[in-house]
């Protein structure tokens, strides 16, 4: 379903547009350097919706830098302005296929996808975020350490995602599933409804195969 054009969006995008990294590949490498050189981490969530969780998380921890990636203007729009006020949070309004055009090898340190799309059907397997491909280049820009976290309601995704992160140079440690309290709001919609959350946590040990 196609989404309809936000009301005076240009305008409100031009308000916020501070937080927007509109040429996201002139910041490769440079990322906490150009933007927030006290930063300790940096932290990119795919797919960050209206940005509930990346607001929260970086208010919580305002020594860490977090960027937000999201294709859809119309839905951007509602987190920049949530996330107004807070200097250290960015967003990128573009495709997450482009991701390691943006990140140099191990500047990312934590990689976070939150209820993607699982794209079920065998035939549509590359477009799932979880995917070699994908998994490749997460390990290219994850150090050694460096973390993926998975929040689904697919167990098949899950799956899925663990037997692709465990070929590209992950490890699934045990007791690393965490929630954190802060959710997205898929999540705390599919709490109310009592739907399963499944958690999976990787941790890139050495390079992906294919890289």
């Amino acid at each position: 379903m196609r989404l309809r054009r936000r009301k005076h969006i240009d305008s409100r995008m031009s308000a916020v547009s501070a937080a927007l990294a509109e040429n996201p590949e002139a910041l490769r490498g440079e990322w906490a350097r150009q933007t927030q050189p006290a930063a300790r981490r940096v932290n990119v969530e795919l797919g960050c919706g209206m940005g509930l969780y990346i607001s929260q998380a970086a208010a919580a921890a305002p020594d860490e830098l977090f960027v937000g990636v999201e294709r859809n203007q119309n839905v951007i729009i509602r987190a920049l302005e949530r996330a107004a006020g807070l200097p250290n949070v960015l967003f990128v309004c573009r495709d997450a296929a482009a991701l390691g055009r943006w990140f140099a090898p191990g500047e990312a340190h934590g990689l976070l996808l939150f209820f993607p799309d699982p794209w079920p059907r065998p035939g549509d397997e590359k477009r799932r975020l979880t995917s070699p491909a994908f998994a490749d280049t997460y390990a290219s820009i994850l150090p050694e350490g460096g973390s993926l976290e998975l929040r689904t309601d697919s167990l098949a995704l899950c799956r899925y995602s663990a037997r692709v992160l465990e070929t590209r140079g992950f490890t699934l440690p045990e007791g690393a599933r965490r929630d954190g309290g802060i959710y997205t709001e898929y999540e705390q919609k599919y709490r109310r409804q009592g739907r399963e959350i499944y958690i999976l946590t990787a941790v890139r040990h050495t390079k992906g195969a294919g890289l």
